[in-house]
């Protein structure tokens, strides 16, 4: 490997160029232990285990369980969505954090959003965004339009709904108190929620949804993998439902609190890890949803994409990381091996918005 300082440019030693995008990451990892192995030899598993996040916060990387026990929930009522991450299964207690519609979250390839619309994009978009977010890996997506939701309330027989005071919902007074409600009229209580009403309403449902014997997603949900998906949604049976750390941005806007984000997903669903290291991501090549394809590779190695933007041209051959901070330079080199392409280059000013910037050519659609 030659280096040059400054800057320095340090080879990627991931994957080759052949293949396709979704075996990157694995051939990159394999290519990574092979040169470990080759020139430290006994140490090198040691240090494999390391690269794949057992070394603790030492190592920054990932460390959970299987991406399929994290589960991407959404409504979309008009004018705001109602949004959640159900967490079940495996050595997980079941657990569901709220995601209040008017948070401010990036969408990797998309820009800054609110979560609300990210919901109303393709699942996988949706998906990745709020795994991007929590600095977690969300393995699938369920979504509901209003109707979708009241048939999979009846066809789990219905729930019930446990409100505080007398509400007239869908033409009936509920409440005060346990009520049994049908589809129809979950559907109305979460399409009437004012806005400073949402994340009560929401709580409500969630539990009702997950009190019942069988919790069913119904057939008209849309996800990715409804066998997955209706599996974590059945093992969350029983959950605690909690709302994601935000703060207040002004206007109508929420902001996730990210300082305490770690400690919140560490709690609520047991996966502890530590923080996330912040990327800007710059498209290079002119192809459309790259931030979405980087942040899907480096979320689960432990990265998160804090904006996607275009770079000034679309001209760029290479893949470049850049890292202002020398500190940063196996980090950075853990992005290259999740990429499968690239090259570290050292010296390189901060963006101000994250120490490691990643310039994406045209080398990340050939790999």
């Amino acid at each position: 490997m030659s280096v040059a300082r400054p800057p320095t440019r340090t080879p990627a030693t991931g994957a080759g160029r052949a293949g396709h995008r979704a075996g990157r990451r694995g051939r990159g990892r394999l290519s990574l232990a092979l040169f470990v192995v080759v020139m430290l030899g006994g140490a090198a598993a040691g240090w494999w285990f390391v690269l794949r996040g057992g070394g603790g916060e030492e190592a920054g990387g990932p460390a959970g369980p299987a991406p399929s026990r994290l589960l991407a929930v959404a409504v979309l009522v008009e004018p705001q969505p109602f949004v959640a991450v159900v967490g079940a299964g495996g050595d997980l207690e079941p657990a569901v954090a709220i995601l209040p519609g008017s948070t401010a979250i990036e969408i990797p390839g998309l820009g800054s959003d609110t979560a609300g619309a990210a919901a109303r994009l393709p699942g996988d978009v949706f998906r990745v965004a709020l795994s991007n977010l929590l600095g977690a890996e969300v393995g699938h997506h369920a979504v509901w339009e209003p109707d979708g939701l009241a048939e999979a309330v009846d066809d789990a027989g219905g729930v019930t709904l446990d409100v505080a005071g007398t509400l007239e919902v869908d033409g009936r007074t509920i409440g005060p108190g346990p009520t049994d409600v049908g589809g129809a009229e979950v559907a109305a209580y979460l399409e009437d929620a004012r806005p400073f009403e949402h994340v009560t309403r929401w709580t409500d449902v969630l539990r009702a949804l997950l009190s019942v014997e069988d919790p069913v997603l119904g057939p008209a949900v849309h996800a990715d993998d409804p066998a997955a998906a209706s599996e974590v949604w059945a093992a969350a049976r029983g959950a605690t439902v909690t709302e994601v750390p935000t703060e207040e941005s002004g206007g109508a806007l929420l902001r996730p609190d990210f300082e305490a984000m770690p400690g919140f997903v560490a709690e609520a669903f047991g996966i502890g890890r530590p923080p996330p290291v912040p990327v800007l991501v710059l498209n290079g090549n002119g192809a459309p949803g790259v931030g979405e394809q980087v942040a899907r590779l480096l979320v689960p190695e432990g990265f998160r994409v804090v904006a996607s933007e275009n770079a000034r041209s679309f001209d760029h051959r290479t893949t470049e990381i850049r890292v202002g901070d020398p500190a940063l330079e196996e980090a950075a080199g853990r992005v290259a091996a999740a990429l499968g392409v690239g090259e570290v280059i050292l010296g390189e000013p901060g963006s101000g918005l994250a120490d490691i910037t990643i310039l994406v050519g045209m080398d990340f659609l050939e790999a």
